[in-house]
Parts: structure tokens; C-alpha cells; sequence
């Protein structure tokens, strides 16, 4: 019997354009796992404690994979499962990059059990303030006073967010010896369109890469998969259907299967429940 996995992504796909989860999703959601016992998980750039915050009334149970694939952990307790780290040398380069540019970054690492976010305190570009502004409180955040203090061992994630045009110029700066070694991936903020952001993981650290070992986990033979945004073509490569939401890139459109109703219409779970009826 064919068994088939189903992976969303989160902002501009399950989620609202208020980056809130509507009651008719949560349902859905909630419905197919218990019910019927749907496989069901999501993909993200999310950190695994902003996703299951904003998830907070659904019930995942498959693993969940968070930071657009450096991280696949646990759905209930955020323990790690797998990990993919940069090379601290790889590291060091972007952010060597970065200063030359005056493109301050934000670099995640991982230590003492636990994921943080560090960035120098005394030079947030508007792309970092917007960030803050939205995580009030979140333990992850880690400032630092200079850009010598920036971490380069178990780094997995770096985000450069900016205008368009200088982000695209740091993009094209970046040397051979350092594109060779990461994946770097340049979408607009979809929640501040005037924000570009250049997110650096590790090498093989995507979503596709991460989703093929949990289909693989579960004896899965098919996958589906929805999307909106440019960190999901990977996994809409290797689906065997994709659905871009209406509000999606049209780069996400042109490479999916089929179109559906936006996140604001509540797109993916009203696809999800013609497919498997109460």
C-alpha cells in the first residue's frame, strides 16, 4: 500500500499573513493526525521554539524540521534528531564578508544543549531591528559587542537581511571555496517586503535533504509537499506533487504541480480535507 507524507511550510503557507494560525487550519491539522492518522509535518527556517509557539494549538507527532533543514528534532520536545553545522572556516569567511560589506549578520549557533542568535549589539541594521522587534524575550538572542565576539564553531544558519541590491552584491561576493561549501538561498521577508535576506546552512542543510530522511524514517513512498517561498523549491524538487499557495513566488508557482487558495484562505488545509474527508 502506498503511504504518503505530507510537508508544509509554515510563513505564507499554513500561516496567516499575520504569521497566526487559524482556527479552521489548527482543526484540519489536528484532525488528520488524530483521526486518521495522516502523516503530517512541517518544514521551516523557524527556529523550533518560534515554530511550536505559534503552533501551539496543533499536534504534531512526526518530526518537524526547523531552520529551512540544519535542524530535525522532535515535534513535542524539540530534541534533536540530526544536525548539520558549517565549517567554522566557511563561517568565518561570511562574516569576514559581511564586515568588509557593512552587512551585519545574525549567526546562529548551537552550545550547551541549546541554539542562540548572535549579532553585534551596536550595529543592527534595519533588517535585524525588525527581527528583534518581533522576538521580544526570545532566549535564543545572544548580542555581542564586537564583530571579533561573532561565533564560527557549530554555526548552522547565517542571515544577511537587507535591501535588495546590496544583498545581491554580498550574494555574488561570496568565493567559490565558500558557495562550494553552503547553500545560500536569497528570498524577500515574507512579512516585510522591502527586507531581502541571504540565508547561509550548511552544505546539503535543506529542506529536501531533511524531509527525505524522515520519508525514509517511516517507510513513506510518496511525498506532497506546499510551499510559497524559495527555500521550498528543494522540496517541491523532489515531491511527487507540490502545491504553491496563490500568494506564492512566482518562481515557487512555476516549479509546483498545482495551485491552491492562498495561506489568508486557508489553502493548504481545505486541500488537505477534500482529499481526506471527515
Amino acid at each position: 500500500m502506498t503511504k504518503t507524507l505530507y510537508v508544509t511550510d509554515l510563513d505564507g503557507t499554513l500561516l496567516t499573513s499575520a504569521g497566526t494560525l487559524s482556527s479552521f487550519t489548527a482543526h484540519t491539522v489536528n484532525r488528520l493526525i488524530e483521526e486518521r492518522a495522516l502523516p503530517l509535518t512541517y518544514a521551516t527556517a523557524r527556529s523550533f521554539s518560534t515554530a511550536a509557539r505559534v503552533l501551539a494549538q496543533c499536534r504534531f507527532r512526526l518530526p518537524v524540521i526547523v531552520y529551512n533543514g540544519a535542524f530535525t528534532v522532535e515535534a513535542t520536545t524539540g530534541q534533536v534528531i540530526d544536525s548539520r553545522y558549517l565549517e567554522a572556516s566557511t563561517a568565518e569567511a561570511v562574516i569576514t564578508h559581511c564586515r568588509r560589506l557593512g552587512l551585519p549578520p545574525l549567526v546562529y549557533h548551537y552550545e550547551h544543549d541549546a541554539d542562540h542568535v548572535c549579532w553585534v549589539a551596536d550595529q543592527p541594521s534595519l533588517g535585524i531591528r525588525n527581527y528583534l522587534r518581533d522576538r521580544p524575550g526570545d532566549p535564543r538572542l545572544s548580542p555581542k559587542s564586537g564583530w571579533d565576539e561573532l561565533p564560527t564553531r557549530n554555526v548552522f544558519y547565517i542571515s544577511i537581511i537587507g535591501a535588495a541590491e546590496p544583498i545581491a552584491e554580498l550574494a555574488a561576493a561570496l568565493p567559490v571555496e565558500v558557495t562550494s561549501a553552503c547553500t545560500a538561498n536569497v528570498q524577500v521577508d515574507t512579512y516585510y517586503p522591502t527586507d531581502t535576506w541571504l540565508e547561509i546552512t550548511p552544505l546539503g542543510a535543506t529542506k529536501a535533504t531533511a524531509v527525505r530522511a524522515v520519508r525514509e524514517s517511516i517507510g513513506a513512498t510518496r511525498l506532497v509537499c506546499f510551499g510559497d517561498n524559495h527555500n521550498d523549491l528543494p522540496l517541491f524538487h523532489i515531491a511527487d506533487e507540490s502545491y504553491a499557495v496563490r500568494n506564492a513566488s512566482p518562481a515557487v508557482t512555476a516549479a509546483a504541480t498545482g495551485v491552491i487558495d492562498s495561506n489568508d484562505e486557508d489553502g493548504v488545509a481545505h486541500w488537505l480535507s477534500q482529499q481526506h474527508p471527515a
